[in-house]
């Protein structure tokens, strides 16, 4: 829950009036605004990145930034007070993020073509990894080259192509055995989304920062050392 104070979104510092108003950059979108409010550190968020609804946050950020590595514009995504440490949201950032970085990195794509991504993410409800049997995840590697390749259900090839994009991040995510981790899951389906680029995309997808987890205090089903990005911390 948000406090009733208004709070930097990036540093949760209080917030001050700018006066007169300065030009500044959206520390989530990257796009120019002119600000009337800023922090103590001077972070600025835009309206369209401070808002409730974590869905719109994300389709505004992937269809502005300009990040090239798709790890780094997770961790960006998630440092948002929007996005809650589980939740179907995180079913979303997966195509958001592969998509965003392909274009960046040189990639043909529209916004439209990137929110097509993001909508398909968003109709896997939460619970579906247990539920359903398929992690939202890693429907989002499939649902992101279905895009990028241009398949459609008719086409067998890529339709093929797309469910072996989520079979082998899904794959990747059951090997661990564990309960939910949303960051966990998207971390490893983007880190294998990167590899699976070698093979079936034009472009090689970037997934190299290192995310330093800072939620597993939070997480009652952590798994500790047993996840990856846990182990990178220490």
């Amino acid at each position: 829950m948000r406090s009733q104070e208004p709070l930097c979104l990036v540093c949760h510092g209080s917030l001050h009036t700018v006066d007169p108003p300065t030009e500044q950059v959206c520390y989530f979108c990257e796009q120019k605004f002119l600000a009337k409010t800023t922090c103590d550190k001077e972070h600025y968020f835009c309206p369209e990145c401070d808002q409730p609804d974590g869905m719109d946050v994300i389709a505004h950020i992937c269809t502005h930034t300009k990040e090239t590595d798709m790890i780094k514009l997770m961790a960006l995504i998630r440092s948002n007070g929007s996005i809650p440490i589980h939740g179907p949201e995180h079913h979303a950032i997966v195509p958001g993020c592969i998509l965003a970085t392909y274009r960046n990195l040189g990639g043909e794509l529209t916004d439209a073509q990137i929110l097509s991504g993001i909508k398909r993410g968003r109709t896997i409800p939460g619970g579906s990894c247990y539920f359903m049997g398929i992690c939202g995840a890693a429907s989002g590697v499939g649902s992101a080259f279905g895009v990028i390749l241009g398949g459609n259900p008719c086409d067998g090839p890529k339709r093929g192509q797309s469910q072996y994009a989520t079979m082998k991040a899904l794959e990747k995510i059951q090997e661990m055995e564990a309960p939910r981790c949303c960051q966990r899951d998207v971390w490893v389906s983007l880190k294998l989304a990167a590899e699976l680029s070698k093979e079936l995309l034009d472009i090689e997808l970037k997934a190299d920062y290192e995310v330093i987890c800072d939620q597993y205090e939070l997480n009652a089903e952590c798994i500790n050392e047993a996840c990856p990005i846990f182990k990178e911390v220490e």
